[in-house]
Formats: C-alpha cells, structure tokens, sequence
C-alpha cells in the first residue's frame, strides 16, 4: 500500500525483509540483547536495535512490554523493551483491516508518546482524570512513526498493510469513543486528525482517501492546489458545508490543512468509481442491466440536483467525472455529485438563473442516456409520421409529371420553335415551374418525414430482435441473461431523451421531481423486505429396505425439503427438479446411499447453497439413527405504500400438511387481496401488513423483522394499489414508476392515465415496460387467462 517508507533500514535477506510486517528500532545499548529470545531478525548498530517483524501464524497483534530477568521473562510479549521506566505490558501494535491501517494500543496508565500524541489506557482512575488522553492511535505507513516511553525511544516503520499481513477476516476491537473522540481538544496533536493514504486508488479527481487516527473511521479529503488554494477551498466549504443534505450529495464536514494542503473533509468515497471509468465495462452489460443503471442514477440525481437548486447553489459541472457509482455486482448501490470546483451560489435577490438550472438538468440527462443509450434503442417515427413507402410514392409521382411536363416543354421550344414570350410559351414555363417546384416539396417533406424521430414504444417483435441479436452476439441462452427492459419506468422518464436530442431540453431538476412525486409518492423503497423462518426436522431411521435393514429417510420428508429449497434458492429450483427426476425413483423411503448419489449429482452443478449442502451431507453421513433439525429463512416482500405483504411467499414457505389443513378449516378469513403480477421476486397476492403475524402463527413460522404499523391511517398516496379493485391485476416491477394495472381480459393497461381512455393495449405495453418479462399467463387459445381468483391461496405465476 505505498512500499517501503523512506528511511527503513533494510537488512536480513530479501526474502525476509520482503515478508517482514515492520521495522522497529529502539534506541537503547540493550536492546538487542534483551530481544535474542524472541525469534525475530535483529540488527545492532552503534547503541541501536533494529529488529525484522515478522508474521506469526495468523496473529493480527504483537505485544510490547518491558524486559525482565531470565527467572521472570515472559513468553507473551513479541519485542521486549529494556529499562525499569517501561511497562511490563506498554502497549500493543495491533490491525484493524478495515481501516487497513495499523495502530498503537496504550495496555498502561503510563504515558506513551506516538507521533507527539499521549496515549494511555482506559482504567477506573483515568476516568476521573479531567483531562483524559486518548486509548489508541494510528499510524502512518508512508513515513517512521515515532514512540517515546519516558526517556526511550522507539521507530516503527510499516511495510505491509494489515490486509497484506493477516488479510480481511480481523475486525478490530472496538475503541472507547469517549477518549477518543477529539474534535474538540485544542492541543497541537489532536489538530492533525487525519492520515493520507495516497496509495489508494481515488474516486474522482483531487479526492484522497484518509483515516482519522484516532477512530480509524474512513474519510475522503478534497485537496486544493495552486495559487488562492485555500480561498478556493473555504467559499466551497461555505456554499456546501450544510447540516441537511441529500443522500446523493457528498456531506462536507469541516475544513483542514493535509499535507501541508488546504483540504475539506468529507463524507467517504470508499467504493465508488466516477461513470467515466466505467463507462466502456456498462457498455458491454446486457440492455436490461444498462436500463436498471440509468433508471436509478436518473432518480437519485435529479433529486440530489434538486436539493442543490432549491438552496440556490448551481453545480455547473455535471459530467462523467463528476458522478460517482458504487456497484454490487451488476445492481447500483449509490451514486454520487462530486467535483464542486465550479459550483457558485445565486444570491438570493437577483432571480433564479434559469439556464444554469436547465444545464445542470440536461448534463444528467446526458449522462442517463449515455449510460443506456435509450435513443438508440426506442427512436422511431411519431404517430403524427406518414409512411416512408407513402412519401417515396409522393416523391417518384411528382417526378414523373416533372419529366413529362419538361420533356413536352423541350420539345415545344427545342424542336417547334416556340417562343418563350408566347401565350403557349409562358404557359409551359408556368407549368414547368409548378411541377419543379412540386418535386423539390415532395422531396422535402420526404426528407423532414424521414428525421421525424421520436422514443417509440417497443413492439414484440422488435424485442425479440434485440432479445436474438444479444444472444447471437454473446452465445448465452436467454434464461440466463436479465430480462430485456429497455424503460426507465414511465413514459414521462422515456420521453425525455426526445428534448435532449432535439436540442429542446428545457426542464428543470426539481420539475421533474416532482412529476415523479406525483406519480410515485415520497417512498424511494417501496419494495422492501422481512425474513421467515422455519425449523425443518428430517428423521433417519433404519427399516428393511431392498429386504436388507438400512438407514433411510421418508420419501415425503425429503420431497418436502426438496421443495423447500427450490421455494428458498430459485436458482436452484431447474437443477434439483431435474436431478431428482432423472436419478430418485418413486418409493415410500430412500436410503442414505441415495442421498448421497443425489448429492453428488447435484455438486457437479457449482457451490450448493449452505443450508441445503450441510442437511444432505448429514443424511449421507447417517451413522445411525438421529433426528437432523435445521432453521431455513426465506425473504418476503411488502410494499410500504400500500401496506401490504406477499401472502404467496409466506404461503409457500409454509409446510405442505399445515398450509393444506388451514385452507380446508379455513381458519383466517380474508377477503382483501390484490393480485400483484410481474417481477418474478415480487409477484403474489398481497394482503395487509395488520394479518402478518395471525398468517405467520398459523403456518407455524417465525417472523425477523416484520414491518410494524404506526397506528395512523396513512396519507392518501399514488403508489398505494391496495384500492385496486378485483377486477383489475395489479402490474408492479422494481425501477417501475409506481404500479400500473389491468383489466382480466388484458385489453386495457393503465399507468398513471388522468383520462380513462388514455390506456395501452398489450401488444405495446408489455414489451415496453416489462420487456420479455413472462407476466400473464395465456390459455391454449393464445388470449390472456386470468380470471378472478375465488382465494388468496390460488395465485400461480404465469410460468408455472
């Protein structure tokens, strides 16, 4: 993380030196002596000890202490320190891998000095101190940290990062905030508080990452250079240094000198990458992934750009460099503004500025198409658009009667001798002209028609186009790619590339949001999640099987657990159906020796989920009879707005014999559902979040954070489809603006219509707001099948 620090004595071998952790020279004639025992590479030179760290075993942490007779040496302590000033246990050196930085731990009430700065530990008697010194502090890798104990002293350089030394799997003992917490000491060594770490890759441009060193909390510093550094830095930090700020804005905390550099301390980068550095990798991603992108990118930043607005700061610069994205996998995890060198405030009394606000709008735009290349993908001629076979019509018919009125004037004024002063001679130039200029419109129209390019809806099938050309182009089938959704989630949100690329945009940031407010409410997660739980037990008994006694296992349990963990793994769902087929017969037990044949099978597919592995591998390991009782947890949906959650998902996770007997017995009446069709994760009937515990205790399972109710009726909100009426299906997918629905005859989609005879047929809709996603089921006769489900039990997908 920055090699090795200028200054480091090196000695021993390369090889040694190389797998060393650090150097630590002590200053003192008895140094090497008292550390011969401790298996460490030494140097002595002239009163001085330098002495090779070396790893041991897994060890995140290496004790310094004061050196005793040979009757009393401790074996506990890693580098020994010589004279009666020193603590028997002074302090340690320990890792913390998630700052990737080392630190020094006070184990004394006795002063250590590190770097100038005091530390001691946290006993009964400091607590009363008035003035208390902080417990630990960090250290600088890039540079000899220095220690003094009384009248020793120590160096310590750092060569390998706690991650190089011991890797991520030591998380590091939490630290007494109450000491360490400095902000507000004014000694000289609480003001320098943080540690560049240069060796770390930057998110954006003149961004350092730093450690505050005396919580190892991770920060990003925003340096300044060059002439008026630190005017630059200060009226930056007083346009964006706010208590209240949007999620997708960076939190300035406070300003500082780092390295000698006027700095501002801000909230962390750590994670993100700017859209410019990552523009070609989501190039090559499938469409669907590239839409999901730029769906939430548009949201989050025209809500963060809107906050800036409307505290009358214009940002000025919005571009690739200026947007950060932090990725898990291929789903956005959060999205930065950065990069306000050029941001300026508008003073409130001269009016707002409106094109700087219109530019600031369009650059994110911008950058939203770039990301999905929506023109691309969508552009076609408007409804208002004649045919292109209409238009060349037009255009070889005006030039036939061109041709034929100037070959006939030719031969008039060619071959008759006609005069062009003639009555007969000005009336064919008359004509001649109106026929050329009839051509020249026609061909002008063709060619105005022809650039008539607006963001079209998808028809099938243009989607199974793009669908086959992406599956010719990458060699993957289409079950295992993203669905194709080529929408940001409305026709609003797709529309409005068409004022981008007409060179027309003049929106507003905060217009647009609230657009999406009113379409979708103040929710931004509407989709969330709780966990439940069952206890599963499998009995393994020994019966005659095959006329021979072996251990066995009902063939219901096992089905019931094989069910289970296609309701809880669906990737898994296609392998375990076909293994089970193709390898189990159908019998009333199965042995061990089956179990373990099915495992097998099942391994040569790729890393077998957790839960499901080690109960099969316990079935297989059968030595004798036992009972084999495990917890399986499963997410289930609820939507915030509607205060609802996903009955179906609940209902499949319960056992088959519970879930039959409270169907027949009819135990919980519930009349109220809505049937939610659409994203695979989310689909099922929805039923209010009141009847989630009375559901759960009836199908025998254990809730983990189950949403609570506040008591109040909630405000009326748009994105709330619990008043959907029956005979409507509800139509819902992450990323879609609120909900959409439609009739159970699916001749009549809505979504967001203000007029009731503003709806969409299938044939559009579908493809473009759920791509090649499977949503309503069709019957043999190839129309929609769905009518009114008589129970909240009866729900099936329509790819079941």
């Amino acid at each position: 993380m920055g090699g090795v620090p200028a200054g480091c004595p090196r000695f021993g071998t390369n090889q040694s030196f190389d797998s060393a952790i650090a150097v630590v020279t002590i200053h003192h004639a008895d140094a090497g002596k008292v550390n011969q025992g401790t298996g460490f590479e030494l140097q002595q030179i002239d009163g001085v000890c330098h002495i090779l760290l070396q790893p041991v075993g897994d060890k995140s942490f290496f004790k310094f202490g004061r050196s005793r007779s040979k009757e009393q040496k401790s074996t506990n302590l890693d580098v020994h320190l010589p004279g009666p000033q020193v603590a028997i246990k002074q302090f340690v050196l320990a890792s913390d891998c998630f700052a990737n930085c080392w630190r020094v731990e006070s184990k004394t009430e006795s002063i250590t000095t590190v770097n100038e700065v005091p530390i001691q530990a946290v006993t009964h008697r400091t607590k009363r101190s008035k003035t208390r010194n902080p417990h630990a502090v960090y250290l600088d890798q890039s540079e000899a940290n220095e220690i003094d104990i009384n009248t020793l002293h120590l160096t310590i350089w750092l060569i390998k990062s706690p991650r190089e030394a011991v890797g991520e799997d030591f998380p590091a003992y939490p630290l007494d905030g109450t000491v360490q917490t400095v902000g507000n000491r004014r000694d000289m060594w609480a003001l320098t508080r943080y540690i560049p770490q240069y060796g770390v890759r930057p998110a954006s441009r003149n961004s350092v990452r730093v450690v505050e060193r005396f919580t190892g909390v991770i920060y990003t510093a925003k340096v300044f250079r060059g002439l008026g550094a630190r005017e630059r830095r200060d009226e930056e930090f007083r346009i964006l240094g706010k208590k209240a700020i949007s999620e997708s804005i960076v939190c300035y905390l406070h300003t500082t000198q780092l390295t000698h550099m006027p700095a501002i301390i801000t909230s962390t980068h750590e994670g993100f990458v700017s859209y410019n550095k990552c523009h070609n990798e989501i190039l090559s991603k499938h469409p669907g992934i590239r839409f999901a992108l730029a769906t939430g990118m548009l949201r989050r930043l025209f809500s963060a750009m809107s906050f800036l607005h409307h505290n009358n700061i214009i940002h000025a610069n919005v571009s690739g460099n200026s947007i950060l994205l932090r990725m898990k996998e291929d789903t956005l995890d959060d999205v930065l503004i950065v990069d306000y060198g050029a941001a300026w405030k508008a003073p409130a009394d001269d009016g707002t500025p409106h094109d700087n606000l219109i530019a600031d709008g369009r650059g994110i735009m911008e950058l939203v198409d770039r990301c999905c290349d929506i023109w691309t993908f969508r552009n076609g001629p408007p409804l208002s658009a004649k045919s292109d076979l209409d238009m060349v019509a037009r255009t070889r018919s005006a030039a036939r009667a061109y041709e034929n009125v100037r070959r006939v004037a030719a031969h008039f004024f060619q071959n008759q001798g006609g005069d062009p002063a003639s009555r007969e001679g000005k009336k064919w130039n008359r004509l001649l002209t109106r026929k050329e200029h009839d051509l020249g419109s026609a061909q002008d129209d063709q060619i105005h028609n022809a650039s008539l390019r607006v963001i079209c809806h998808m028809t099938r099938a243009k989607l199974d186009t793009i669908v086959t050309g992406w599956i010719t182009h990458r060699g993957t089938s289409e079950e295992e790619r993203p669905r194709m959704i080529l929408s940001l989630g409305h026709r609003y949100l797709d529309d409005l590339a068409n004022s981008l690329y007409h060179g027309r945009w003049d929106l507003l940031p905060r217009d647009i949001c609230a657009k999406l407010q009113s379409m979708e409410g103040d929710c931004k997660d509407p989709w969330r999640k709780f966990a439940a739980v069952r206890e599963i037990q499998i009995d393994v008994r020994r019966i005659m099987f095959n006329d021979a006694p072996q251990l066995c296992i009902e063939a219901k349990s096992l089905l019931k657990f094989l069910a289970l963990c296609v309701e809880c793994y669906p990737s898994w769902a296609q392998n375990i159906r076909r293994t089970f087929s193709e390898h189990m017969s159908d019998e009333s037990f199965y042995s061990v020796q089956q179990i373990q044949g099915l495992l097998h099978v099942l391994r040569s597919y790729g890393q077998l989920p957790s839960n499901m592995k080690h109960t099969l591998q316990d079935i297989a390991d059968a030595g004798g009879e036992h009972t084999i009782v495990f917890h399986e947890s499963r997410p289930v949906y609820y939507h915030v707005p509607s205060r609802m959650f996903n009955l179906s998902q609940l209902q499949h996770f319960a056992d088959p014999d519970v879930l039959r007997n409270m169907i027949i017995e009819d135990k919980i009446k519930c009349e109220k559902f809505a049937e939610v069709r659409g994203e695979a994760g989310i689909q099922g009937c929805y039923v209010p979040i009141s009847l989630v515990h009375t559901f759960a205790t009836a199908f025998e399972i254990d809730l983990q954070d189950a949403p609570l109710l506040d008591g109040q009726n909630p405000a009326l909100d748009p994105a709330d489809f619990s008043h959907v009426s029956k005979g409507r299906i509800v139509l819902a997918r992450k990323g879609l603006v609120g909900y959409a629905s439609v009739t159970r005859s699916a001749n009549q989609f809505f979504h967001y219509a203000k007029d009731p005879a503003d709806f969409e047929d299938a044939s559009t809709f579908l493809p473009t707001y759920f791509g090649n996603m499977k949503v309503l089921r069709l019957s043999p006769n190839g129309r929609f099948d769905h009518p009114l489900l008589s129970h909240w039990s009866k729900f099936r997908p329509a790819d079941d």
